[in-house]
């Protein structure tokens, strides 16, 4: 994703694809799941990540039957990008929603790292 400092100047869909392209197959045995991100406010949007096989693939939308789905705000996300705001502290302050298999929520930090 470039330095975590660039953050700002990103579009949502080069934040996902640098996401994916940190994904560590090695760390995703046997995960199988489907993610869905709803980032809220300004420059937001919806996408999903699919895991399955050791592979993530990203799409742009919504998921049809997603195993778990993540709703933040823009500027939570940012902050989680570059590190400020962890996962676990955001959604406990209710700064970020978050529904479905929490188990599968907890993995995706260990398959991506931060967010």
């Amino acid at each position: 994703m470039g330095p975590a400092g660039d953050v700002g100047n990103l579009s949502l869909k080069q934040m996902f694809e640098g996401m994916v392209q940190s994904f560590k197959p090695e760390k995703a045995e046997g995960f199988d799941t489907v993610i869905q991100f709803e980032i809220t406010g300004e420059g937001g949007g919806k996408y999903y990540v699919v895991i399955k096989d050791k592979r993530c693939a990203l799409f742009e939308g919504e998921a049809e039957e997603p195993n778990a789905t993540v709703v933040v705000s823009r500027a939570d996300w940012n902050a989680m990008a570059r590190g400020e705001l962890g996962g676990a502290e955001a959604y406990m302050s209710g700064r970020m929603r978050a529904y479905g298999r929490m188990g599968d929520l907890m993995r995706l930090q260990s398959v991506f790292g931060q967010p």
